[in-house]
């Protein structure tokens, strides 16, 4: 009698420890690694509706088992729908949100081509026909450029880099030409095609990986394209020819002694793959669009600025600097010529005035804060990544 007692209670435990738990993991509900679904509250994207005064931290809401996102590599605004965006991000893919960011789901494509677990570096939308948007994916350990031409209901592939293990990174369309894209790739190679990614021809090849296409918001012809290296080039005809600038860090007007690193030492373009724990901080490359001729950019967690389209740069004159944290991301406001953005650390700093007189809003997080990004027609909505 003490045995058959003794056997059902192992029974029992093994019922209620094991088997349980594994068959609501099956469903979707896992409370073996804490990955169930549900909507889940994190600190790795902060929103304000209110252009920066007030933060609150935006929703992600898994279905079954999706993964959650290690980080938020970009965010792209419908020009119509403004409450809808999307998210690139890492380890998890695409992401979309239809209430202007406060809520997001993973995107599901109907034939399952974005991979749930893929690394997206970029997703852009066409401003003149917005059902038409092109996606930067590191999947089956190659970068890959998808297309979708129902706001992201299908996707299909329209270009791969030749060697396994290198990535695209950034991506272009034109907003009065959805069908013309540029990409740049890890492997050296920007490529523009013009009939939506069936042709392609090389616009420039370098030795070293891509790291940014930074394309003016409103002149069009006018572009910067940076090395992983640092080496700037500069395009005024949209590609079809480019003066090389030289490097960042030696084209800096030295205001002091301190040595000024190189912005990409720490990084590796070519060996990314899906699931690493980190992602990397991608220094700030932001053309201003209200006055010609100034781009900012971020280095080794300082902000340096241009006036004379990146022929020489140097360092934006702030408090931030004595405060000895680093700069994680700028921006300029998209309405208001002279407001600029800023993040430092565990806080986020705006300027009315060009950085002349400075606002700070302090955050509860511990996580560093990272990239800015404002709604472009909506600018009163802003978006905060964080580094995990």
């Amino acid at each position: 009698m003490i045995f058959k007692t003794i056997i059902t209670i192992i029974v029992a435990f093994v019922a209620i420890v094991i088997l349980i738990p594994l068959i609501l993991s099956a469903v979707g509900i896992d409370i073996i690694s804490g990955r169930g679904g549900g909507a889940q509250s994190t600190e790795l994207l902060f929103r304000s509706e209110d252009g920066g005064e007030h933060w609150s931290p935006a929703t992600f809401v898994r279905e079954r088992r999706d993964p959650l996102p290690a980080y938020i590599n970009d965010i792209a605004t419908h020009p119509i729908a403004t409450t809808t965006l999307f998210a690139a991000t890492k380890s998890a893919g695409l992401w979309k949100s239809e209430d202007a960011g406060a809520t997001w789901r993973q995107v599901r494509d109907s034939a399952g081509i974005l991979d749930p677990q893929s690394d997206i570096y970029r997703v852009v939308i066409s401003r003149s026909r917005p059902d038409v948007m092109y996606v930067a994916a590191y999947q089956e350990s190659r970068g890959k450029v998808f297309r979708s031409e129902d706001g992201g209901k299908s996707f299909h592939q329209i270009y791969f880099v030749g060697q396994q293990k290198y990535g695209i990174f950034d991506i272009y369309t034109p907003p009065t030409d959805a069908d013309t894209v540029m990409v740049a790739t890890g492997e050296g190679r920007l490529l523009i095609s013009n009939d939506g990614g069936k042709r392609w021809r090389f616009s420039k090849v370098l030795r070293d990986p891509l790291a940014r296409l930074a394309m003016h918001p409103w002149y069009g012809n006018e572009g910067y394209l940076m090395t992983s290296k640092g080496q700037v080039y500069k395009t005024y005809d949209t590609g079809g020819s480019w003066s090389d600038l030289g490097l960042l860090n030696r084209s800096l007007r030295r205001t002091s002694s301190r040595v000024i690193e190189h912005p990409y030492t720490r990084l590796s373009f070519t060996t990314l793959r899906p699931g690493t724990a980190r992602a990397p901080v991608r220094d700030a490359l932001v053309p201003d669009p209200h006055h010609g001729g100034v781009i900012y950019r971020t280095s080794n967690g300082s902000i340096f600025k241009s006036v004379n389209g990146g022929s020489s740069w140097q360092p934006l004159s702030t408090f931030i600097d004595g405060l000895g944290v680093p700069v994680g991301g700028v921006a300029v406001h998209p309405r208001e010529p002279d407001t600029l953005m800023v993040t430092a650390g565990q806080a986020v700093y705006t300027s009315k005035d060009l950085g002349i007189n400075w606002s700070i809003v302090p955050f509860s997080s511990r996580l560093p804060l990272r990239e800015v990004y404002i709604h472009l027609d909506s600018p009163r909505i802003v978006f905060i990544a964080t580094e995990r």
